[in-house]
């Protein structure tokens, strides 16, 4: 009886094992041109499954074509070497950039970044918010430090802005100087990173204090709420972008001081592409930064309250859009859906 059992088991395995070798090709091609539509639709249609098949299904189906010509099949081997060469272009070569993969990126791909490497952010923030402590608490108009960290171009505008009550002209030229040291700032911050950060921190320091001690300028010279509203609409957005080019510069070199088990220039190379994606993701908004300067900061009949609104909506437009994007329809009805179980179960605790 168990000599039987065995036997019908052998012979059952024996068939499926069959069965899975008398594959038939067609299923083959017809699912490598399923996966090869979807990927040439959009890159990011293709599943992770796509993409571990696609090179088994490649090579099987380039040995179907070496049989079919040995064959004579020139049909059969007309359509198969058509897939293959599909199929090759996906494996080997990079894919052209289509106008839904750039939406596809802004939309969700950088603010998952952003998410994922936000620590880099937090510490080039803190270094700032340090240095601009220090700026605001120990510059004076008078004081030699001052002379250090803030450009003469820069030092002449806010003197006429600030000590000579210049006309609109010198307090445009201002902000306008305010804006291209800010762009400046940002891309110098991102390439400190080459020499271990070293470069990123240093830039993060100086223009920390220069700003903490043109605020106390201003204060010192009783026009703080004036001429912080010319430069807070355009100075909010300058100051995120600085500080995602700082954290990019710093994931540089994080990479160059630790790379793990890995080789310094192939971890380098591989960190070093999420780096420059942060900074493709940050560029946007130095186009808007300068948007708001050439066309709100003209604009004498703003009030300086409604400055400051815009100012702080742009902020909390930009956060907004770090924290939520790339979060799907359904993730967000979860968060919620959790959120209101927490306070609907803390309720009773409070009561």
């Amino acid at each position: 009886m168990t000599s039987s059992s065995s036997s019908t088991t052998e012979f059952s395995s024996r068939k499926k094992s069959s069965s899975a070798s008398e594959e038939l090709p067609e299923r083959r091609w017809d699912r490598l041109d399923e996966i090869l539509t979807r990927m040439e639709t959009s890159l990011f249609d293709a599943t992770p499954q796509d993409v571990c098949e696609i090179g088994m299904l490649y090579q099987k189906t380039l040995t179907d074509l070496g049989k079919a010509r040995a064959r004579g099949d020139a049909i059969l081997a007309g359509n198969l070497n058509g897939l293959v060469g599909r199929a090759y272009s996906q494996i080997y070569r990079k894919p052209s950039l289509r106008v839904m993969d750039i939406v596809t990126f802004y939309w969700s791909e950088f603010p998952r970044l952003v998410r994922a490497r936000i620590h880099y952010f937090l510490v080039a923030f803190l270094i700032y918010a340090f240095s601009f402590s220090i700026g605001f608490l120990c510059i004076s108009h008078d004081s030699k430090l001052l002379d250090l960290v803030i450009p003469a171009k820069l030092k002449s505008c806010i003197e006429a802005s600030l000590y000579q009550y210049g006309s609109s002209t010198d307090q445009m030229t201002f902000t306008t100087a305010t804006l291209t040291h800010n762009i400046q700032v940002a891309i110098l911050a991102f390439l400190g990173g080459l020499p271990f950060g070293l470069g990123t921190i240093y830039m993060l320091i100086i223009n920390g204090i220069m700003l903490g001690g043109i605020v106390s300028m201003a204060q010192g010279a009783g026009r703080l709420a004036s001429t912080g509203s010319l430069i807070f609409p355009h100075l909010s957005i300058e100051l995120i972008t600085i500080f995602l080019c700082s954290g990019a510069g710093f994931i540089i070199a994080f990479a160059l001081i630790k790379p793990g088990p890995h080789r310094r220039r192939d971890w380098l190379a591989q960190e070093g592409l999420d780096a420059v994606k942060i900074i493709a993701g940050a560029f946007p908004m130095f186009i808007l930064a300068a948007f708001v300067e050439a066309q709100i900061t003209p604009l004498v009949s703003i009030d300086v309250i409604w400055r400051y609104l815009i100012g702080a909506l742009l902020i909390e437009l930009i956060l907004i859009y770090l924290a939520m994007g790339g979060i799907s329809l359904e993730r967000l009805k979860e968060l919620f859906r959790r959120r209101s179980e927490s306070v609907d179960a803390a309720s009773p605790l409070l009561r």
